[in-house]
């Protein structure tokens, strides 16, 4: 493993695995003002904006995310119902 380690810190998949994090920890902000658990939706947020920046970071060194990635898009159609419910 340790002679793929450059290999892996270019990998694509952080990029996904990193949106996905994003996306959830908004969907589950909004979820919690929604049902009246205001004290959440920060804490949800604060976690969402390190990621985030983390995610542009690796973006910014020409990290590519995943093309065509069945998971994230069933994640996304996921969070929107669970949102809508």
């Amino acid at each position: 493993m340790n002679r793929r380690n450059k290999e892996l810190s270019e990998h694509p998949v952080q990029i996904a695995i990193l949106e996905e994090a994003v996306l959830q920890l908004k969907t589950f902000s909004e979820y919690a003002t929604s049902i009246d658990r205001n004290e959440l939706a920060p804490i949800f947020e604060r976690e969402s904006r390190k990621i985030g920046e983390l995610l542009e970071g690796k973006k910014r060194t020409g990290i590519k995310g995943l093309k065509n990635d069945k998971v994230f898009e069933e994640i996304k159609r996921n969070l929107l119902s669970f949102t809508n419910a």
